[in-house]
Protein backbone atom coordinates (compact mmCIF):
# COMPACT_ATOMS: atom_id res chain seq x y z
CA UNK A 1 0.00 0.00 0.00
CA UNK A 2 2.85 2.42 0.74
CA UNK A 3 4.12 2.13 -2.85
CA UNK A 4 0.63 2.96 -4.14
CA UNK A 5 0.47 6.00 -1.85
CA UNK A 6 3.87 7.27 -3.04
CA UNK A 7 2.88 6.84 -6.67
CA UNK A 8 -0.41 8.68 -6.09
CA UNK A 9 1.34 11.54 -4.27
CA UNK A 10 3.95 11.84 -7.00
CA UNK A 11 1.17 12.18 -9.57
CA UNK A 12 -0.48 15.01 -7.62
CA UNK A 13 2.39 17.05 -6.17
CA UNK A 14 4.49 19.35 -8.36
CA UNK A 15 8.16 18.45 -8.75
CA UNK A 16 9.46 21.55 -7.00
CA UNK A 17 8.33 24.30 -4.67
CA UNK A 18 7.89 24.95 -0.99
CA UNK A 19 5.47 22.60 0.75
CA UNK A 20 4.07 22.49 4.26
CA UNK A 21 3.56 18.96 5.54
CA UNK A 22 1.58 18.38 8.73
CA UNK A 23 1.16 14.94 10.28
CA UNK A 24 -1.52 14.45 12.92
CA UNK A 25 -2.25 11.46 15.16
CA UNK A 26 -5.91 10.52 14.80
CA UNK A 27 -5.82 8.50 18.03
CA UNK A 28 -5.49 11.82 19.88
CA UNK A 29 -8.65 13.16 18.25
CA UNK A 30 -11.25 11.64 20.57
CA UNK A 31 -13.72 14.50 20.09
CA UNK A 32 -14.23 17.65 18.05
CA UNK A 33 -12.22 19.79 20.47
CA UNK A 34 -9.21 17.52 20.05
CA UNK A 35 -9.62 17.66 16.26
CA UNK A 36 -9.59 21.46 16.34
CA UNK A 37 -6.58 21.50 18.66
CA UNK A 38 -4.66 19.00 16.51
CA UNK A 39 -5.13 21.00 13.31
CA UNK A 40 -4.52 24.31 15.08
CA UNK A 41 -1.28 23.06 16.60
CA UNK A 42 0.01 21.35 13.46
CA UNK A 43 -0.76 24.24 11.10
CA UNK A 44 -0.07 27.10 13.52
CA UNK A 45 -3.59 28.54 13.24
CA UNK A 46 -3.88 32.26 14.10
CA UNK A 47 -5.23 33.27 17.51
CA UNK A 48 -8.61 34.21 16.00
CA UNK A 49 -9.39 30.56 15.08
CA UNK A 50 -13.03 29.95 16.11
CA UNK A 51 -12.77 26.36 17.45
CA UNK A 52 -15.73 24.99 15.47
CA UNK A 53 -16.25 23.04 12.21
CA UNK A 54 -16.90 26.14 10.08
CA UNK A 55 -13.77 27.81 11.44
CA UNK A 56 -11.71 24.68 10.70
CA UNK A 57 -13.01 24.61 7.14
CA UNK A 58 -12.26 28.33 6.73
CA UNK A 59 -8.71 27.99 8.04
CA UNK A 60 -7.97 24.96 5.83
CA UNK A 61 -9.22 26.87 2.78
CA UNK A 62 -7.05 29.91 3.52
CA UNK A 63 -3.58 29.26 4.95
CA UNK A 64 -2.23 32.75 4.16
CA UNK A 65 -0.21 32.91 7.43
CA UNK A 66 1.67 29.78 6.31
CA UNK A 67 2.85 30.63 2.78
CA UNK A 68 3.76 27.68 0.57
CA UNK A 69 3.27 26.33 -2.94
CA UNK A 70 1.33 23.38 -1.56
CA UNK A 71 0.09 21.70 1.59
CA UNK A 72 -0.11 18.08 2.66
CA UNK A 73 -2.00 17.09 5.80
CA UNK A 74 -1.77 13.47 6.96
CA UNK A 75 -4.02 12.16 9.71
CA UNK A 76 -2.81 8.74 10.83
CA UNK A 77 -5.40 6.40 12.38
CA UNK A 78 -8.19 8.88 11.64
CA UNK A 79 -11.51 8.07 13.34
CA UNK A 80 -14.83 9.03 11.79
CA UNK A 81 -16.74 12.01 13.16
CA UNK A 82 -20.36 13.06 13.21
CA UNK A 83 -19.77 16.22 11.16
CA UNK A 84 -21.14 15.24 7.77
CA UNK A 85 -18.80 17.09 5.42
CA UNK A 86 -15.86 19.46 5.10
CA UNK A 87 -14.84 20.63 1.65
CA UNK A 88 -11.29 21.80 1.02
CA UNK A 89 -10.19 23.60 -2.12
CA UNK A 90 -6.88 24.81 -3.52
CA UNK A 91 -5.58 25.74 -6.98
CA UNK A 92 -5.10 22.07 -7.93
CA UNK A 93 -8.67 21.02 -7.11
CA UNK A 94 -11.03 20.23 -4.23
CA UNK A 95 -11.33 17.40 -1.73
CA UNK A 96 -14.28 16.55 0.47
CA UNK A 97 -13.86 14.98 3.88
CA UNK A 98 -17.02 13.20 4.82
CA UNK A 99 -18.31 10.52 7.11
CA UNK A 100 -19.01 7.35 5.17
Amino acid sequence: MLAWLLVEMAAVLPVSGRFVVARLDGTRMANAGHVFYGFSDALLFPSYFGWNWNALSDRLRDLHWLPADGYLVIVDNAPLYEHPRIELCHPFGCATLSKS
